[in-house]
């Protein structure tokens, strides 16, 4: 096959040139040998393996991303939209297809009923859905329903697919916006068709009469929504009088015609990040429209993943993204995200040729708001309290939305159908969430009935995996992608002061968040949260405050009186309290406090049903032997701790400190042997924080070695930036790097190592061989700074976030 016709074009497969209407497109040698190779298969899937095998010559079992990247390169120039190839496929489990389905030859003689919209500006992100509608209109389907919210871009594709196909049959574009009934449709069929009808009660006759004169050809019915189901009377009648016609409606409702193909019209690909805006349809949407609001802009990279935070904001809806960044002629990209996190007021626009419904996300979503029952109505403003996908038993018990329900929201394109259940698109679960708040009762209701689930699917997930001894992975798979959502209901149950729900909980919340690797929300859930409970839940408050301490919250002013306070909670409670007493001790000035408190919470946990809890207070007990300068004792501990665990996060973190304890006894090589294996459980699963105080570790071990440890250092600081840690689980690596910066830089290298240094300073260091470091840093800032420039470097460091500590240390 020498040439190859594309939608795009005709690709010449000896030259590799692809010429079309935007120009032509050189591929590379390897880029053509992918695609002649895949060709050659005839739409057969070929894997990875075997293309690096057949097209770049590599020997079978290779790692690597060049196929990935190549196909990447080559969707970018053949494809029309990169974000949704036609042509390249992705074959999930099987690798990469090619398939060349040529573009219909036009006629330049066809024949069009009626002039169609001008388009304001070119599609984005809907190939897959033209290539569909191609396939629909061009095969037996007769009428076709473009089915979305207001704003997803229906009317766009319709447009765009009738455009297309005006070439070679006779089409005509029908706007029903202005239709009052469905008895109003003839008379602007037949406008639009330039028909004139004789004025007599049967309009729809005659329309028929004309219509079976003019011939086949495709009528495309633009909002139809509000007519039904009268509609569906003459949508059925022009389909079963007029041979050869074939209907195209966009509507946000689903007709219920007999042989009604649906086909659903989604929000546009978000992209990942800033600096792929172009990779995906919203991103590309929103850099057109902020150039057409800004023009000559060149957004830098930190207003670029403002421009991406923007596209998540609004869902991908390509009507929210063109009324946000029309705004940007007045803000700042970061002004405007500000303004839609708190808002979506600003989605709307008074100027321009925008249809009336067109004009404010409100207006759209008021529109769809219409076309639904009470009943259904009523339900929706409920499930706006999810905060992700829904399954049908959790609609059923928070908003009483059984299938009937589920079916109406569904087909008005209020909810949409996902893997594993529904979800609200972002814009209407605000709206939604405005109009329950409105309704005090209703929204009372709902919210204790969110509560009782996701708290109770929690509370059932702890007792199963405490009962089969399973570890914490399993709560995290009994829960799903729920994560956002038991946030949200212990968030409630804290504003709502349910503070014997929150005891009830707050053992096995410390454990899903743990086994996430949730420490910031954690701390969060576990801190400042709780001051939201009335006063006299302070018991309470006091309690739980202390289960934030293993995440890497602060401990309390008065952690003994805090400690002291959870004397009356239930035993699981109680025990992990005091264990969570012990890991602050040494960060509150009460080390020694803390060997009884864990003593105690090992009795009790024994006397439990969870063996986590008792070998948990002996790993604690082990690291604050440590801190108290026992190492010999501490290595003990830890080690028949290590023997007791089934749980492989615990023991992974307890090998940390028992690494730890045995460099403190003069062995560093066993250390580092310990710390190995430390590592590769902890990152097999994933847990980041303990990984980062792994490899602090680890580096101190290689420095009693005599080998450099910068590189494990900063390894440590970069983990736990990215992964966004709280500063106490790495700044102590931070702190060693800008002790042994410091002490060889000098000039502008030098202030850029103090900045760090001071910014580790803040946090009180634990470990001995930490404040070792830390204590002959401040030695060498004394030593080599003159006291403006301590001054000026104690700002710097005030000022700067975790990200901006990054960029520093990767500055140096």
């Amino acid at each position: 096959m020498a040439t190859v016709r594309l939608h795009t074009g005709v690709l010449d497969l000896g030259t590799g040139e692809l010429r079309g209407p935007g120009g032509v497109q050189q591929l590379t040698d390897i880029e053509r040998g992918l695609v002649a190779f895949l060709l050659a298969r005839d739409g057969e899937p070929a894997s990875r393996d075997e293309l690096q095998t057949a097209v770049w010559g590599y020997r079978p079992g290779i790692l690597s991303r060049t196929v990935f990247t190549t196909v990447g390169r080559v969707r970018r120039k053949l494809e029309a939209d990169p974000s949704s190839p036609v042509h390249l496929l992705t074959v999930p489990g099987e690798g990469y297809a090619f398939h060349a389905e040529a573009t219909p030859e036009l006629s330049p003689s066809a024949a069009s009923w009626a002039p169609l919209p001008p388009e304001r500006a070119p599609m984005l992100g809907r190939a897959g859905e033209l290539q569909t509608l191609r396939s629909l209109l061009g095969g037996s389907a007769r009428l076709v329903t473009l089915h979305g919210p207001g704003g997803v871009g229906k009317t766009r594709l319709a447009q765009a697919i009738a455009a297309e196909l005006s070439a070679t049959q006779p089409v005509a574009f029908v706007a029903l916006a202005g239709a009052a009934t469905a008895a109003d449709v003839p008379a602007l069929v037949a406008q639009a068709l330039d028909l004139r009808l004789a004025g007599s009660p049967d309009d729809l006759g005659e329309l028929l009469l004309g219509l079976r004169q003019e011939g086949p050809g495709l009528l495309v019915l633009d909002n139809a929504e509000h007519l039904l189901p009268e509609v569906v009377d003459l949508v059925t009648r022009l389909l079963d009088d007029v041979p050869g016609l074939r209907l195209l409606l966009t509507s946000r409702r689903r007709l219920g015609a007999p042989h009604e193909h649906l086909l659903q019209l989604g929000d546009l690909e978000l992209p990942r990040d800033g600096a792929r805006l172009e990779e995906a349809a919203a991103g590309t949407l929103i850099l057109r429209a902020a150039g057409e609001a800004r023009a000559g802009w060149t957004p830098s990279a930190a207003e670029r993943e403002d421009l991406a935070e923007v596209c998540a904001l609004v869902g991908g809806s390509p009507l929210a993204l063109e009324l946000a960044a029309s705004w940007l002629r007045l803000l700042e990209p970061g002004e405007l995200t500000r303004e839609l996190r708190q808002s979506h007021d600003l989605l709307r626009t008074e100027a321009g040729p925008r249809p009336a419904r067109h004009r404010s996300v409100a207006v759209a979503l008021e529109a769809s708001w219409r076309l639904l029952d009470p009943r259904a109505a009523r339900a929706l403003e409920a499930l706006s309290l999810f905060q992700g996908a829904f399954d049908r038993q959790a609609a059923q018990e928070v908003a009483g939305a059984d299938l009937m329900v589920l079916g109406q929201l569904v087909d008005s394109a209020m909810i949409r159908r996902v893997e594993g259940g529904f979800e609200l698109h972002p814009l209407l679960r605000r709206d939604a969430r405005r109009r329950l708040h409105e309704a005090a009762e209703r929204a009372q209701a709902a919210g204790a009935a969110y509560r009782a689930l996701w708290l109770g699917r929690l509370a059932r997930a702890f007792e199963e995996m405490c009962r089969a001894g399973a570890g914490e992975a399993h709560l995290v798979d009994a829960l799903g992608g729920g994560q956002a959502d038991l946030v949200a209901a212990w968030r409630q149950a804290v504003e709502a002061g349910e503070a014997e729900r929150l005891l009830a909980h707050g053992v096995a919340l410390h454990r899903y968040l743990d086994a996430a690797n949730l420490p910031r929300v954690a701390t969060e859930l576990f801190g400042p949260a709780l001051a939201a409970l009335p006063p006299e839940a302070e018991a309470v408050r006091s309690t739980l405050g202390l289960f934030a301490l293993s995440s890497g919250g602060p401990p309390p002013p008065d952690l003994a009186g805090a400690v002291a306070c959870s004397a009356s909670a239930p035993p699981d409670v109680r025990a992990l309290a005091l264990v969570m007493g012990g890991i602050g001790a040494p960060r509150a000035g009460c080390t020694e406090a803390a060997l009884g408190w864990l003593e105690e919470a090992g009795a009790l946990a024994d006397a439990g049903p969870d063996r986590f809890l008792g070998t948990f207070a002996r790993a604690v007990r082990g690291a604050v032997l440590l801190q108290l300068g026992e190492a010999a004792a501490a290595r003990e501990v830890l080690l028949e701790a290590s023997r007791r665990w089934s749980h492989p996060r615990g023991l992974g973190r307890t090998l940390v400190h028992l690494g730890e304890a045995t460099l403190h006894c003069e062995a560093p090589a066993e250390a580092e042997r310990v710390l190995g294996e430390a590592l590769s459980r902890l990152r097999h699963i994933d847990d980041r924080a303990f990984i980062v105080r792994g490899l602090t570790v680890l580096a101190a071990a290689a420095e009693a070695q005599g080998q450099d440890a910068t590189p494990v250092l900063r390894e440590a600081v970069e983990e736990a930036v990215r992964s966004r840690l709280p500063r106490p689980f790495w700044l102590a690596a931070l702190g060693r790097l800008a002790t042994a910066g410091l002490a060889g830089a000098s000039g502008e290298a030098r202030l850029r190592h103090a900045v760090l240094l001071v910014a580790a300073q803040g946090f009180h260091m634990t470990n001995p061989r930490d404040r070792e470091v830390l204590a002959r840093g401040a030695g060498l800032l004394e030593a080599r700074l003159d006291e403006l420039e301590r001054r000026e470097v104690r700002r710097r460091a005030r000022e700067l976030d975790d990200i901006g500590l990054l960029a520093l240390l990767e500055a140096g």
